[in-house]
């Protein structure tokens, strides 16, 4: 399919698109075959224009298209969290779209993470205190949330500095 890349260049979400790729491979230990990534066409491609390989499936949140399919729900929920978790909390590259239409599920359960305009690789200490962040929100930590939050620079009142 091909995306109009007005918000971010194409040739950037491109880039990026191969980088998860081969990190999710070659760091983080999934195939292909477990998240399947869209190939980039690069000769039909342009700054404005996005071309990748059709990517099958449907938004994630179709649970009713899972059931159709009888894919397991909960074995997609944990290969994204897997995904996600393992790309962002080990290895410092953050997805900063992963909303359920950049979420496909085949008819197989296979996922395929769509949309790589906002990708950032995190510096060693941003990764940590991403994570202490995060630790912190799931136990309910609320001293521990407010020093990762002043870390990465906001107002834990989220008020004007």
């Amino acid at each position: 399919g091909r995306e109009s890349c007005e918000e971010v260049e194409c040739r950037y979400r491109a880039r990026n698109c191969k980088d998860m790729g081969r990190w999710m491979k070659e760091q983080c230990g999934f195939t292909g075959e477990a998240v399947p990534w869209p190939k980039i066409h690069d000769n039909r491609s342009t700054k404005r224009v996005l071309t990748m390989e059709f990517a099958d499936g449907t938004i994630v949140d179709t649970v009713a298209k899972m059931r159709e399919n009888k894919v397991d729900a909960y074995k997609v929920a944990k290969t994204i969290h897997e995904a996600f978790a393992t790309l962002t909390f080990e290895h410092g590259f953050a997805h900063g779209d992963p909303h359920p239409g950049n979420l496909l599920v085949d008819k197989n359960g296979k996922v395929t993470i769509l949309d790589h305009g906002v990708v950032r690789r995190l510096d060693e200490p941003t990764r940590e205190t991403w994570c202490q962040g995060w630790l912190a929100l799931m136990r309910k930590e609320e001293n521990e949330m407010r020093n990762a939050v002043e870390k990465w620079g906001i107002n834990p009142e989220m008020k004007r500095w």
